[in-house]
């Protein structure tokens, strides 16, 4: 009975060594629980009184459990602290670096595709097209630039702060894309008339009005075509409203009504945002339209001007 009535009444910091090391504080206050209403059962149960002590200790015991709370002051602490909240995106940024960047991309069993190592510096109001053969590491490259892939070796920093697993998350949000692989969501990141209003400006533009439509931030369908479905894509991309966006063969399936679009009207308007665009493309028609032109080669990265 006095083990019982200090197992209960007494914190477990005042308790014997025995007491508190033998398991998690959850366990032993059920433990301590399912002794005492024994303790105390029985004794009724024959008509015996039941010291006081042991039925005091069996309510707080109780009482803690269905309270949920943890009678160690630092855990406690650690419990019943605000979570940290998410960091921001920059409002304002001043470039984007790729330093010695490498992947190891396996293709087949007996050999593997080395991208890099790559240099690249993107800045606000830069319209850059990615160009080069297929298979050449082009969209491998845009997946490493967003976050989605983490290099081997080299580093990414945004604003010179370097990119680590404690804050790839917070990066990747400074980035809208369309890749060619794209998964579309038919919910949009926010449920307001606005973005409703605007969205319907975006589908006007792309010509698929008259498929779908926008409420609540939400598309009626996504059972259109692969090429309209990438419209859709562009849509919600451009709703976001992210300082870089990176559009990997959007055009590729394209009417050329719709590339014109693209190209000569969507494009600009993104760079006169004060955005970076890195637009992968074969479109030669248009590249004159480019800030800058990379071409991919075999993995590695060189400039045309």
């Amino acid at each position: 009975v006095l083990w019982l009535t200090v197992a209960c009444v007494f914190p477990p910091a005042w308790q014997p060594r025995m007491l508190r090391d033998a398991g998690s504080h959850k366990f032993m206050e059920c433990l301590k629980l399912c002794i005492s209403v024994v303790v105390v059962a029985c004794p009724c149960a024959l008509g015996l009184s039941t010291p006081t002590a042991v039925m005091v200790g069996t309510a707080l015991t109780l009482a803690r459990i269905l309270r949920g709370a943890t009678p160690d002051p630092a855990l406690r602490a650690a419990a019943e602290a605000p979570s940290a909240s998410p960091r921001a995106p920059l409002a304002t940024w001043r470039q984007v670096e790729l330093r010695g960047v490498e992947l190891h991309h396996p293709q087949g069993q007996d050999r593997g595709f080395r991208l890099g190592p790559l240099d690249l510096v993107l800045r606000p109001g830069e319209l850059v097209f990615l160009v080069g053969g297929n298979g050449q590491g082009k969209s491998t490259l845009a997946k490493l630039l967003t976050g989605l892939y983490v290099p081997d070796a080299g580093q990414l920093a945004l604003d010179g702060e370097p990119i680590t697993d404690a804050n790839r998350e917070w990066y990747r949000q400074h980035f809208s894309a369309v890749f060619s692989d794209h998964y579309l969501f038919e919910d949009l990141h926010a449920r307001d008339a606005a973005l409703d209003a605007r969205a319907r400006e975006y589908l006007v533009l792309l010509g698929v009005e008259s498929k779908v439509d926008v409420r609540e931030g939400t598309f009626s369908t996504t059972a259109l075509s692969h090429g309209q479905r990438k419209r859709l894509a562009l849509v919600a991309a451009l709703l976001e409203d992210r300082p870089l966006c990176v559009l990997d063969e959007w055009a590729a399936e394209q009417d050329p009504p719709f590339k014109r679009t693209f190209y000569e009207l969507i494009l600009p308007a993104l760079r006169g945002q004060g955005k970076s665009v890195l637009v992968i493309s074969h479109d030669d028609r248009y590249f004159h339209l480019a800030d800058r032109r990379l071409e991919m080669v075999d993995g590695t990265l060189r400039e045309l001007g």
